[in-house]
């Protein structure tokens, strides 16, 4: 099931799969790929809440080593998460947990992809977090975070 023609896939970032994803969308024939560079920390956020689907991306041999930086804020802005890489697993676990419309995927499917794609239900905008309020959580969940690592390293055995 292909993608509609007037959908627009959107590549930020620089990690070292990048040129083996341009040349497999080539292959594909996807024409319609913007390939954008990092996003500065304070665009990041803007960038995401400009999409209305998420991709988070992590190769089988980093499972369990590796959090993709960039999911955390991800689950924060209450879009669709196309999860590609390992699909056993706790990132796995907790994006199907975070929200019925992630989609969980190993390499290979593009078929499957697709149809999850063309599955979603429209962006409701009325319902979606600002990006102040996204902000605010993460600066709590952050500040929250160091609190637990400080009261770890402070109380355990020396």
């Amino acid at each position: 099931m292909p993608l509609m023609s007037f959908t627009r896939l959107v590549f930020q970032g620089s990690g070292p799969c990048r040129n083996e994803a341009q040349a497999l969308a080539s292959q594909l024939g996807l024409k319609n790929c913007l390939w954008q560079p990092y996003a500065p920390s304070d665009q990041l956020l803007p960038s995401l809440l400009a999409a209305d689907v998420l991709i988070a991306s992590q190769k089988e041999s980093l499972q369990g080593l590796l959090w993709p930086s960039k999911l955390a804020l991800m689950t924060l802005t209450a879009r669709p998460i196309l999860w590609l890489g390992p699909t056993q697993g706790q990132i796995a676990t907790d994006l199907a947990a975070a929200s019925p419309l992630n989609g969980l995927f190993s390499p290979g499917h593009p078929e499957a992809i697709a149809h999850w794609l063309s599955s979603l239900p429209p962006k409701d905008s009325a319902n979606l977090p600002t990006q102040e309020s996204i902000q605010s959580r993460a600066n709590h969940l952050r500040i929250q975070g160091l609190n637990l690592w400080a009261n770890h390293l402070l109380h355990s055995p020396k």
